[in-house]
């Protein structure tokens, strides 16, 4: 059974390994790890990755642990 979870994590994964990676590198693997028969479902979720993927080569570094920024589970945070 094809797991969207499992998926996203898998992706992730792949992009920490693969800083210098290419979208056509990302595109593949995103392809290969949707099994065959769930493909025609789950198209939209490579379409989603690869857009997801082109924002986080375009985004600079990302923040320190310890900015205030990269804590977004309180709301409040950027309120103060």
């Amino acid at each position: 059974m094809f797991s969207v979870n499992q998926f996203k994590r898998r992706v992730r994964k792949w992009m920490e390994e693969h800083p210098q990676g290419t979208e056509e590198m990302f595109l593949q693997y995103c392809e290969e790890i949707i099994p065959t028969m769930n493909y025609p479902a789950y198209c939209w979720l490579i379409e989603l990755s690869v857009d997801w993927y082109r924002y986080q080569s375009s985004s600079p570094l990302p923040f320190p642990d310890d900015s205030p920024l990269k804590q977004t589970k309180n709301a409040k945070t950027f309120r103060q």
